[in-house]
């Protein structure tokens, strides 16, 4: 994998390095890859609520207040001022100290009230288009990013256009360059009801934000040593 620095915003319905070819083992010969081989094969990050606020650095950088409330997990300092920079320098709450990077979904309201999430999961996962397998039954908030970049953009106008969702497996000619498929899960401590809404507005207003902060040479080690090498890590460490 290259390394890459991807803003990423997707809807509810990057990351370094693009993904090795179907055909490689990291460490191996080429050989043929199947669909069996890429099940269950990811990384797996849990971080802790942080902090809500008004701001989104990646569709209103350096405006704070101008976005709806959002509530942020992972890097403590993520505000409209963000950068790589800031981000790399500040303190995280996930489980990885390499992973600084800030993740971010719209404030979940009942009434008026926020309601917080406890926590957050994140997969980090290749070419299976299997959910992960999450167990309670406490409402829980479920974002699958695009897993297909164009190769050239790092951002967009709408901040999505440069990513795509694969396709059967496949990554569209637009998009030709596989990159890990992360999914952010969001739980909280309630079981939900119609009183429940979003601070974006509607219940299919429901998205989340990401901006790569981790530390490049462990989110490698982490992308070679796991998606690359075929291998189901979870929480451990390649």
């Amino acid at each position: 994998m290259r390394t890459a620095l991807f803003f990423l915003a997707a809807a509810a319905v990057v990351v370094a390095a693009p993904l090795l070819g179907p055909a490689a083992y990291a460490g191996k010969p080429a050989m043929p890859v199947t669909r069996a081989d890429l099940r269950g094969v990811n990384f797996v990050e849990n971080c802790r609520f942080t902090h809500r606020a008004p701001d989104d650095p990646i569709v209103f950088p350096g405006q704070p207040g101008a976005s709806h409330d959002h509530s942020f997990v992972a890097n403590a300092t993520t505000d409209a001022f963000s950068t790589f920079g800031s981000l790399r320098a500040g303190a995280t709450t996930c489980r990885r100290a390499a992973d600084t990077a800030a993740y971010w979904m719209p404030t979940l309201l009942q009434g008026t009230n926020p309601v917080l999430p406890t926590s957050a999961t994140i997969y980090y996962r290749r070419g299976t288009l299997a959910c992960p397998n999450v167990h309670g039954s406490f409402l829980r908030l479920h974002v699958r990013f695009p897993d297909c970049w164009d190769g050239q953009n790092l951002d967009s106008a709408d901040h999505k256009s440069h990513m795509a969702y694969a396709l059967r497996g496949e990554c569209p000619s637009t998009h030709p360059v596989a990159v890990p498929a992360i999914e952010l899960i969001y739980r909280y401590p309630t079981l939900g009801g119609s009183e429940f809404s979003l601070s974006s507005m509607g219940q299919f207003s429901a998205h989340a934000d990401f901006f790569n902060a981790w530390n490049p040479g462990q989110l490698k080690r982490l992308v070679n040593g796991c998606l690359n090498a075929l291998v189901h890590c979870g929480q451990a460490n390649p």
